[in-house]
């Protein structure tokens, strides 16, 4: 509202003014107060959602120690044990999720909560890396949708924040929403230029307008904020600009449900060219995946995730990290990183690898593998 509303409305309520002015203004007056101001009531005093201090207790037993994935079947005990509705139930876990966060460049701390529609809960933060360029971060939700995508979620129903998410994030956030339900392709059947990147499909020309987008669904991504309205991602990115804006239709959940047998004499080797099958690359057709292996032989791997905006896309060693995060693992346990790329591909993740690893595990061997597959 302007000042000159303010004005207004505290001058015609003044004693002499509605004398002065008479009924007639007066009358005006109080449509205007009821119109303007009343609305704007409703928003500013949401329904308060965080829960007391007591409540908080009681919810952290039931959260199991590594909470980066909590399994429907717990998800519907913590529902039924704490009186709280699911969505409740998510913004109460944001704190929980900021404890695992990694920042040490801005010391502030992510936690993101979110609902897949296999009823499990899926927890994200940040991670920040000191020494490099701040577009190595991984945002919170960027790190959500990567630990869903590795335990086979194929759709997030809603998402819970402690702020709205900034503009990269809902980008990235842009190519879940669209094109919901896109059949699993069998990864042995491509590769070449022929056939480059099976997830893609080019937009049927009967379709008028291009390829259909969440806001043709049923369902829209909810997303969740204390003591603020529920909204949907598409009302925070209006407009938005993704896969059916370049002709394709994509989706980042989109995996393969046939892979290649991998037979590598090195199964860190192996895990790699898996991870790279498994890569959502409809841009550059650059399939990259990353397999990281601890001191302990602990295989964690990565794919690289693209966006139809480039600049919010995720290489694999970053996707990578976020599984090891998500086991609760330190960087300084990793000793040994291999990097699987495509032949001839158009881009090439090494050397931003090469120099994060260099950051986080300076004693780390890196290995480079060009393939045909």
């Amino acid at each position: 509202m302007s000042k000159s509303h303010y004005f207004f409305i505290l001058y015609c309520c003044r004693p002499e003014a509605l004398i002065f002015e008479g009924i007639m203004k007066f009358s005006l007056t109080a449509f205007v107060f009821s119109s303007m101001i009343l609305p704007i009531a409703i928003v500013a005093n949401p329904p308060q959602i965080f829960f007391s201090e007591a409540a908080m207790k009681k919810l952290e037993t039931m959260i199991p120690s590594n909470p980066f994935v909590i399994s429907a079947e717990r998800v519907n005990e913590m529902v039924s044990m704490s009186g709280l509705e699911v969505e409740e139930l998510l913004i109460e876990l944001i704190p929980i999720a900021k404890r695992f966060a990694r920042p040490p460049i801005s010391n502030y701390q992510v936690g993101v909560a979110a609902l897949g529609k296999s009823g499990n809960i899926y927890l994200g933060v940040n991670l920040e890396f000191s020494g490099q360029p701040l577009n190595a971060t991984v945002h919170g939700e960027q790190f959500l949708i990567v630990n869903a995508r590795n335990h086979g979620e194929t759709e997030i129903v809603a998402m819970a924040l402690s702020a709205a998410p900034c503009g990269h994030c809902r980008q990235f956030l842009n190519e879940i929403v669209e094109n919901p339900g896109l059949k699993a392709w069998d990864c042995i059947s491509w590769g070449g230029d022929s056939n480059p990147s099976p997830p893609v499909f080019l937009k049927d020309p009967a379709l008028k307008g291009g390829v259909s987008s969440v806001e043709d669904e049923k369902g829209q991504l909810q997303i969740l904020i204390p003591n603020t309205p529920p909204r949907t991602l598409s009302s925070l990115l209006p407009e938005a600009f993704g896969p059916k804006n370049l002709g394709l239709a994509a989706n980042l959940f989109v995996l393969p449900d046939v892979y290649p047998p991998f037979t590598h004499e090195s199964p860190l080797v192996a895990e790699a060219l898996r991870a790279a099958c498994a890569s959502y690359a409809p841009y550059s057709h650059s399939k990259s995946g990353v397999a990281i292996h601890t001191s302990d032989g602990k295989i964690y791997s990565g794919s690289c995730l693209e966006n139809a905006a480039f600049n919010p896309s995720l290489s694999p060693l970053q996707a990578a990290l976020v599984a090891l995060v998500t086991d609760l693992r330190r960087y300084d346990e990793i000793v040994e990183v291999v990097l699987v790329e495509r032949s001839a591909a158009k881009i090439s993740y090494e050397r931003s690898a090469r120099a994060l690893l260099k950051n986080i595990a300076p004693d780390a061997q890196f290995h480079l593998e060009n393939r045909e597959f």
